[in-house]
């Protein structure tokens, strides 16, 4: 299967095309896992000249809550833990990926990373308890949605 455009949200933080504060990340998803591509600037550094570990925080919870697509879900984070392996310096193109590790009636165990691009070293993981969010939460959800 080729890889396929996630929809997205325009207020969303981290995938909104219109959020004039937003990361504005495109994701992919193949049969078994999502990704993206993010390469910090200086407006996301926390220690001068490095990227702060919140945004990398929210960008793996995202890569990693967006794997529920791929059983046609959608979660919110119960807990997640992030381990933090090497700092990233700022102008450091990351890909960032997230699967599922194991599926229960209402929630989902994934797991994600994020590598450099240059020479695919891990620099952080996270694994968590992603809650499925209730049919009628997803319909009222639907309209704002975009699959371009």
């Amino acid at each position: 299967m080729a890889a396929e455009r996630q929809p997205r949200y325009d207020g969303c933080f981290i995938c909104g095309a219109t959020n004039p504060i937003g990361l504005g990340l495109t994701f992919w998803q193949s049969e078994t896992e999502v990704w993206t591509e993010f390469t910090p600037d200086e407006r996301h550094q926390g220690y001068p000249g490095y990227l702060h570990g919140g945004i990398l925080y929210a960008v793996l919870d995202e890569v990693t809550g967006r794997a529920a697509y791929l059983q046609g879900g959608w979660v919110v984070t119960g807990r997640a833990e992030v381990r933090y392996l090497q700092p990233v310096a700022i102008g450091e193109p990351l890909r960032c990926r997230g699967w599922i590790v194991a599926a229960r009636s209402r929630a989902l165990e994934l797991a994600g990373e994020a590598r450099r691009l240059a020479d695919g070293a891990l620099v952080a993981t996270l694994r968590g308890l992603f809650v499925r969010l209730p049919e009628e939460r997803i319909r009222q959800a639907l309209p704002v949605i975009r699959a371009d």
